[in-house]
């Protein structure tokens, strides 16, 4: 690999920023599958602008170390006369020893114990035990201290017979011994201070070897003399430092790979927690489409097992021309190397059905930048496309209706009243142009009659938020002021709060009705002339003979004068009813102050005919100036009342007559079997009644529920008396 160029390589730009020290870097050597964790240590050669560095597998650390490399340093060590430093490993090979070689697991001692095996167990700390070096004739005990190292599986042990240990105080004691008895005095304070000189040290290193062995591997002997208790302790310093830095490296090694590992599991935990938890579909693909990974929000929006999606490419949940599509969303991403946004496609379901997606999408590539596939986020946004599409079918929908509906179709905006839209059908009611109506206002144009009405329905429709049939008067062609039926509802337009009104004219209907009730109350009226006028003078006529014939019959003591009475009876009954029957059909006179009294009669006439309970209650004295307005609420009056009788079943009825805020109100409730939520405007007796309110401009409203009876309102504004309701052209 000589002559190449690597600065594509992130640790060879790490070694030209650092130029020294230690690195770890990621390498794969050219015919192996992976790469594997390597390290190096570089120094930096300025003359010649050099990097040299040394590098190694970390996996082959291990091999790395040569024995004899610091064999003899380990075998110079000499505790004592014949004590050396030896290292196993934890099969009881032997690494380093003076003399033996092999396998000294089963060694054991003159008592049978196997001490290489005790140290092999315990692994550090420190034994005693019995031992004849080669070529000596007899066992002495041995002290030995131990420790071990796990990087390399080895223990290191050093050793020394007790008794060259303690060689010093024995030669002491035999000066002291020759000495005589002269000198004892002398010589006992110069052993005493020769014995701390030597054993002093000794306890010193034994504790020291003790702390070293439990793990201080920073513990140091002080070097005091240069005789053999100080090379001992300078061996010992340097066995000391080279562990302790051989351990200091290792350690920060095995620190910084647990570092990195804990980021690593983090980084891998929040992802896969994101992966799990967004409702978004995720995948990857290899170049070929084939899926390699994927979350569970994909498989519910696809509802593949992840088995079976394992083993699925695109191309086989995609019809082709959506896979054409794909291969080229892929060739643009590879060519660009960017990321592309919000591309739809449809794919299919396993049951077979299709669903419609938007993602993203962007390329994979490995640590050689080598494209290795693609990955993606999908959104399903099926339902989304159903609920445009039947968005844009209502709109269609709705355009169509308001364009072709019969009715006058019109849009304003409730805040100024503007006209937004309006259709054929309303331009054909008011004779106006678009142009005259879009982008103005309802005051501007006065449709509404009168302009107070505007105000009105628009305050109606922001309570209520729809009107039904309600009856306003619209300006049409100039001047001319029709009739209609005006429903509406709000709705909103473009962020903006609208009407929305459906306008039926009805004015020539209106017409028509007025003639029908003017035509009926003239036959009512003749009806009620023929029967007062006419037919009852002629019974008035019929019981004066009837009576005549009774008077002779009882001179002549007939038994036939009884009967005579009862048909002279019966006729004055039928004379009384004509009475009450043509009063009904057409009272004289309404107005002025026996209007309340009408009624009075009216509801006494109910109870005397049908046998009902029925009560009139009017607090003060009600007049309405106008006839015809009184004699049309007498009549709706006798139309309620009969329908409570006749098709009620009502046991019970009142009518109460009162003022309230200005108004005339005229209220008939029953206690029949009611009316039921479908009825209320069928019946030909309920739309007349309906009918002569509008007639004379009264508001009319019916409340029933089944088995609940029935209340029948009518509210007459006091300044409409005069007018008999409003006039229309």
């Amino acid at each position: 690999m000589e002559g190449g160029v690597f600065l594509e390589q992130g640790f060879v730009k790490e070694q030209i920023l650092r130029k020294e020290g230690y690195l770890e870097y990621e390498w794969r050597n050219p015919g192996e599958p992976a790469k594997r964790p390597k390290a190096l240590y570089m120094t930096y050669f300025a003359p010649w602008d050099w990097i040299i560095s040394v590098s190694s597998y970390r996996t082959e650390f291990a091999e790395l170390i040569d024995v004899s490399d610091f064999r003899d340093s380990i075998l110079s060590l000499k505790f004592g006369e014949t004590g050396y430093s030896f290292v196993i490993d934890s099969k009881g090979q032997m690494i380093i020893h003076p003399v033996i070689e092999g396998n000294a697991f089963a060694f054991a001692d003159t008592s049978g114990r196997k001490f290489i095996r005790t140290i092999i167990e315990e692994k550090k700390g420190k034994k005693i035990y019995s031992w004849k070096n080669p070529g000596e004739q007899v066992h002495r005990d041995k002290l030995v201290i131990f420790n071990y190292i796990p990087e390399y599986d080895w223990i290191v042990a050093s050793s020394c017979y007790l008794e060259e240990s303690y060689a010093p105080l024995k030669k002491v004691l035999n000066v002291v011994l020759a000495t005589t008895a002269a000198t004892l005095l002398i010589t006992i304070p110069i052993t005493w201070l020769m014995s701390l000189y030597i054993v002093r040290p000794l306890k010193t290193m034994m504790k020291n070897f003790r702390r070293g062995a439990s793990g201080d591997l920073s513990i140091r002997l002080d070097i005091s003399t240069e005789d053999e208790m100080g090379q001992l302790a300078g061996y010992f310093n340097y066995f000391m430092e080279k562990l302790e830095y051989s351990n200091a490296i290792l350690t920060n090694e095995i620190l910084d790979r647990q570092r990195v590992e804990a980021r690593l599991r983090i980084s891998e935990e929040k992802y896969r927690t994101i992966l799990e938890r967004m409702e978004e579909g995720y995948y990857e693909v290899d170049t070929q489409g084939r899926f390699t990974f994927f979350n569970a929000a994909l498989q519910a929006i696809l509802g593949y097992p992840k088995a079976v999606l394992n083993s699925l490419s695109l191309r086989e949940i995609s019809d082709p021309e959506t896979y054409r599509k794909i291969k080229e969303t892929f060739r643009e991403i590879r060519t660009s190397g960017k990321a592309q946004k919000a591309a739809s496609y449809q794919l299919n379901r396993r049951d077979g059905s299709t669903c419609y997606l938007e993602t993203s999408i962007s390329l994979m590539v490995d640590a050689d930048r080598q494209v290795i596939g693609y990955r993606g986020v999908l959104k399903d946004i099926s339902e989304k496309r159903l609920a445009d599409l039947e968005l844009r079918r209502s709109v269609e929908m709705f355009s169509k209706a308001f364009r072709s509906s019969p009715a006058g179709m019109f849009i304003v905006t409730i805040n100024d009243g503007r006209f937004v839209d309006v259709n054929d059908s309303f331009l054909r009611y008011t004779a106006f142009s678009a142009e005259d109506v879009i982008g103005r206002s309802l005051t501007e144009t006065q449709f509404f009659i009168p302009e107070e009405k505007n105000e009105l329905i628009v305050a109606r429709l922001q309570q209520e938020y729809a009107i039904r049939n309600m009856e306003i008067n619209f300006r049409a062609d100039g001047d001319h002021c029709r009739m209609g039926i005006l429903s509406a509802e709000m709705l909103i337009l473009q962020g903006s709060k609208c009407m929305l009104a459906a306008l039926e004219d009805v004015t020539e209907a209106r017409q028509l009705e007025r003639e029908v009730l003017d035509i009926s109350e003239r036959e009512r009226q003749r009806i009620g002339f023929t029967l007062h006028d006419d037919l009852c003078p002629h019974l008035l006529g019929v019981e004066v003979l009837s009576n005549v014939l009774r008077q002779k019959l009882a001179e002549r003591s007939s038994p036939e004068s009884i009967n005579a009475a009862k048909i002279q009876g019966l006729i004055q009954e039928s004379i009384i009813k004509l009475k009450r029957l043509s009063r009904g059909l057409y009272p004289v006179d309404l107005s002025g102050y026996d209007f309340d009294t009408a009624i009075a009669d009216l509801v006494m006439q109910a109870q005397d005919i049908f046998g009902v309970s029925c009560h009139f209650l009017c607090e003060l004295p009600i007049c309405l100036n106008d006839d015809t307005m009184a004699r049309h609420v007498y009549c709706i009056t006798h139309e309620a009342i009969h329908n409570a009788l006749k098709h009620a079943n009502a046991e019970n009825i009142f009518v109460v007559l009162n003022m309230e805020n200005e108004k005339i109100i005229l209220t008939i409730k029953d206690d029949g079997r009611g009316i039921h939520a479908d009825e209320p405007n069928h019946g030909m007796g309920m739309r007349i009644m309906n009918y002569r309110a509008r007639r004379i401009g009264a508001e009319f409203t019916v409340e029933s529920d089944m088995g609940m009876g029935t209340t029948i309102t009518i509210e007459i504004e006091q300044t409409k008396q005069s007018g008999g309701g409003q006039k229309v052209r």
